[in-house]
């Protein structure tokens, strides 16, 4: 099952909505994104960033200094990044 259709079913709470219920989903999920977009262009605080996304993001830097160091090589580059990833 695709993330979308995952995220739909988990907020609707149903596999086959109807079209109603559907759209009805649809126009508040938009309205919330809308509220974020505009608090954020109005210089409102993003959400912040979950800690551990945080330090993967400082591991995978720290990877790519010691790559352009000369460090490592681009498969133990690669060996070494995949555990930040997910693959």
């Amino acid at each position: 099952m695709s993330p979308e259709k995952r995220k739909i079913n988990n907020a609707i709470g149903k596999a086959h909505p109807n079209v109603y219920t559907f759209v009805e989903h649809i126009k508040r999920d938009e309205a919330t994104s809308r509220v974020t977009l505009l608090q954020v262009s109005n210089g409102g605080q993003a959400r912040e960033r979950q800690k551990k996304w945080e330090m993967k993001d400082e591991a995978i830097r720290k990877l790519e200094q010691r790559l352009s160091n000369g460090e490592l090589n681009i498969q133990e580059f690669l060996r070494l990044v995949q555990r930040y990833c997910g693959i």
